[in-house]
């Protein structure tokens, strides 16, 4: 049976992911605070797992993990918008931050069942050559005017046409903003119906 490795450089937090998956009866094989501590105890999953972590712990960053883990093991690694150009290869999937509870709940759970949800991207090599992210101050000064669920839906929907159509962060934010006012619909909910 496939189970969960939790790996995170913050004790603490790999506590609370923890104790998250478990109280939704997922399969917890162990928490990790290194690279090094996640490939000995996924030395024990016989049908592969699933390894939850941050970009880079303190040894090795999550594409390292990849590459030496086994290859019926999925990663799913928690980034910011900034961090998902940097992280690609087969079996690994991407949650951009901000994220919920139970988006990691969904996405641990689908990944059990070889079934990753949509709110998880699975990176390319084409996305390790984006451009860096700049914002104007007129970005910035609408962005703060969104709730936090609507700036999510929005990062994700960005996230969703970087994987798929190989646009950079402001490219990805330009097409939205552009079929946004031709078609007369808000940004949030063009991104909306773009996820579904």
């Amino acid at each position: 049976m496939r189970s969960v490795i939790i790996a995170h450089p913050d004790h603490d937090m790999a506590g609370k992911l923890h104790q998250l998956l478990r109280s939704r009866g997922l399969p917890v094989l162990g928490v990790a605070t290194s690279g090094a501590h996640v490939l000995q105890q996924a030395a024990h999953c016989d049908e592969g797992g699933v390894v939850i972590c941050p970009f880079r712990l303190h040894d090795m960053s999550a594409n390292e993990i990849r590459r030496l883990l086994d290859p019926a093991s999925d990663l799913l690694v928690l980034v910011n918008a900034s961090q998902i150009s940097q992280v690609y290869g087969a079996g690994i999937y991407t949650l951009v931050q901000p994220f919920s509870g139970q988006d990691i709940l969904d996405a641990a759970s689908g990944l059990l069942e070889h079934q990753p949800p949509q709110i998880l991207q699975q990176p390319t090599e084409e996305l390790r050559y984006g451009q860096p992210q700049v914002s104007s101050p007129a970005q910035d000064k609408t962005a703060t005017n969104r709730s936090s669920e609507e700036h999510q839906i929005l990062e994700r929907a960005k996230a969703f046409l970087m994987q798929r159509k190989h646009m950079t962060e402001p490219e990805a934010h330009r097409f939205l903003q552009k079929r946004s006012m031709e078609s007369g619909i808000r940004i949030v909910e063009l991104a909306k119906r773009l996820l579904q």
